[in-house]
């Protein structure tokens, strides 16, 4: 069954996500430019939020700026997420001891979302940020996380991408993914390059599960050469540093 979004939702949060981005007070009009709104449904949204307490007026600059009230709303999420599982731990220590970019994820439905991404010292972006969401048969912490599954489960997530997915570009050959999968349970991790953009790799490992049995994947990434050449060193520094933490 498809889900439409319900516009006056999703434009909240596209507000939320505008300040977040920008992190400095913003005018009506460019709030309504740079998210292409017409300015009454943006006037509209901006008032409820004020109204709300989640946004803060300037009536000298004529501004918006998040309040603390929203910060309060969600700062409770990380730990209660992470639970024991030391995965912001070991996300720090990886990207302090490889300044590569680091990176956990989780399996939501028939895609990987990447809870939380830290970036290291490489001067280009990673193309990866905070909550964006990727095919799970497509990303590197989606291999291991689909690897710690049951293979019936992993086979009706590749048909229902299938269905889903008709176009060719997008679907899977659930024998040769079988087999992908049964790789990467060997191995203890998985390796992919060319992603999240072509000149791109990561490399994958699953955290222990927390207390209320949620599996978190750690990924390091980077540029593809210098994720390739370095591969040997970074596995066994994520794989030190995992057991470590636990």
């Amino acid at each position: 069954m498809p889900v439409y979004p319900v516009k006056s939702a999703e434009r909240v949060i596209q507000i939320l996500e505008l300040f977040r981005a920008v992190r400095q007070p913003l005018r009506l009009n460019t709030i309504a430019s740079d998210l292409d709104w017409p300015i009454p449904s943006t006037v509209a949204l901006l008032k409820t939020l004020v109204g709300m307490g989640y946004l803060i007026f300037s009536t000298k600059e004529r501004t918006y700026f998040p309040s603390p009230h929203l910060a309060s709303l969600g700062n409770w999420v990380e730990p209660a997420f992470f639970e024991d599982s030391h995965a912001m731990e070991i996300a720090e220590r990886l990207c302090e001891q490889t300044t590569e970019h680091v990176v956990l994820s989780v399996h939501s439905g028939l895609h990987v979302q990447h809870v939380k991404v830290l970036h290291g010292i490489d001067d280009a972006r990673y193309g990866t940020r905070d909550g964006s969401m990727r095919l799970v048969v497509r990303t590197s912490p989606g291999l291991v996380l689909l690897g710690a599954m049951p293979m019936q489960a992993v086979d009706r997530i590749c048909r229902q991408i299938n269905i889903k997915y008709r176009n060719k570009t997008e679907r899977i050959d659930p024998d040769q993914f079988s087999k992908t999968i049964a790789s990467v349970k060997r191995q203890g991790f998985s390796s992919l390059y060319g992603v999240p953009h072509i000149e791109g790799a990561m490399l994958s490992m699953l955290l222990p599960p927390t207390r209320s049995g949620q599996r978190i994947a750690v990924s390091v990434g980077g540029r593809k050469e210098r994720i390739k050449q370095n591969r040997d060193r970074l596995l066994q520094t994520m794989a030190d540093v995992i057991a470590a933490a636990v």
